[in-house]
């Protein structure tokens, strides 16, 4: 079903119109959310997730008391930017990882060749089926998670 705005004219199922609704939507419903931001054509909600080495790891390293060359219990907070934008009449959504200074110098020097942006991945989104915003948040977040633990499978991650 088409709805006519009366003040612009778009139909409501305009990708390009729905970027911004669902990056609103997505930011209200989202408890890790730090903030939102608007350009042309896509709108970028940025969340929080924690990771810290298991627990097994842990142990081991202070029952070894390994120079670990910092705290085994610290938790890490990483960013995360989800990054809706549209292009040929379909939305597309890119999880971005965000890394802070400190950690992208700590990843640096353990000798992974990162910059400070990391594409996790990308969906693809009909949107005829974004008009429902709590099935494409449903379907924003599991793709979300599933990005993240497949780049922080080793690590206990809470998000």
């Amino acid at each position: 079903m088409d709805i006519l705005c009366k003040s612009s004219g778009y139909k409501s199922n305009d990708p390009s119109a729905l970027v911004n609704k669902l990056g609103k939507y997505l930011y209200k419903n989202i408890d890790s959310r730090e903030k939102i931001t608007f350009s042309s054509n896509t709108c970028d909600v940025y969340i929080n997730f924690y990771y810290m080495l298991p627990k097994d790891v842990r142990d081991m390293v202070k029952r070894y008391r390994a120079d670990f060359g910092e705290d085994p219990d610290e938790m890490k907070e990483v960013c995360v930017n989800i990054s809706i934008t549209t292009y040929q009449k379909k939305i597309r959504v890119n999880v971005i990882e965000m890394l802070n200074p400190a950690e992208l110098e700590h990843r640096q020097a353990a000798g992974e060749h990162i910059g400070a942006d990391r594409t996790l991945g990308f969906k693809v989104l009909p949107p005829d089926q974004v008009t429902d915003f709590n099935w494409a948040k449903s379907v924003i977040i599991h793709y979300v998670i599933d990005s993240i633990k497949r780049y922080y499978g080793k690590y206990e991650v809470l998000i």
